[in-house]
């Protein structure tokens, strides 16, 4: 059945190429909001660069924030569209993996666009959270270098358990609100966690080494390829994972 899923794949993405758009419309609006973070946080990292040793490591949050307040706030903004176009992008490839067109898969991942924010939310949320862990554990390194590495093994076990327990989120989003999302693709792992890994670990394969591919051609074929190359390869990888992980849940369906 692991396989059976993963060639279904393959050929859903030979056949609708077209799966690939929503997350290369993603991608090309994320370089443009990177490119606009770039400028607005441009004087933050000159003065980093410039006045690094006068500027105190133990707070250095508190200390960009107050410093440049309009560019920060403004660099989270764009950090959150970015996130939430990221998950609209991924809703509208699980609808299409589900054989929707390609402009209901979009209008109707629009249309729900508070699935992606309540999930964007969360994503920030635990990425906050994780950043928050790490801090603590490389302090308890400090102080006992065996402590902080059997709180950072922990740590490691409990994100992996979480990763493998909620990948099927967004494949559940396409027909439940988030919180029933979360509890059946909690479920949906109960009783099949390592033949969850294993597929994962197959689909992740698969789709990273097409788009490695993708863009090692380009860099051999010249600049513009590349960028081109590239941009497919990096759709691929996103589109090709998402679709994989939506068809092996609703085949158990």
């Amino acid at each position: 059945m692991i396989l059976s899923n993963i060639v279904s794949t393959i050929l859903q993405v030979i056949s609708r190429p077209q799966i690939l758009l929503p997350v290369i419309g993603f991608l090309i609006a994320c370089e443009a909001l990177l490119l606009v973070t770039g400028i607005m946080i441009d004087r933050p990292v000159i003065d980093l660069y410039l006045y690094a040793d006068s500027i105190p490591n133990d707070n250095l949050i508190g200390y960009f924030l107050f410093t440049y307040p309009v560019e920060v706030i403004f660099a989270l903004i764009l950090s959150a569209l970015m996130l939430v176009l990221s998950t609209v992008s991924m809703f509208s490839v699980a609808r299409m993996a589900k054989n929707e067109s390609l402009i209901e898969a979009i209008n109707d991942s629009m249309l729900e666009a508070q699935k992606a924010i309540g999930l964007a939310v969360l994503i920030g949320c635990a990425l906050v959270i994780g950043g928050f862990a790490l801090s603590l554990i490389s302090s308890l390194a400090q102080i006992n270098s065996e402590i902080g590495t059997l709180f950072a093994l922990i740590l490691l076990v409990l994100v992996f358990v979480v990763i493998v327990k909620t990948i099927f989120v967004i494949p559940a989003l396409v027909e439940n609100d988030l919180k029933k999302a979360f509890k059946k693709s909690w479920q949906f792992t109960d009783k099949r966690f390592w033949k969850t890994i294993v597929y994962v670990v197959i689909a992740f394969a698969i789709s990273a080494s097409v788009g490695s591919l993708l863009g090692y051609a380009g860099f051999l074929l010249g600049e513009i390829p590349e960028v081109i190359l590239t941009i497919l390869g990096q759709a691929f990888n996103i589109a090709f994972f998402t679709a994989a992980i939506t068809n092996y849940f609703y085949s158990k369906q």
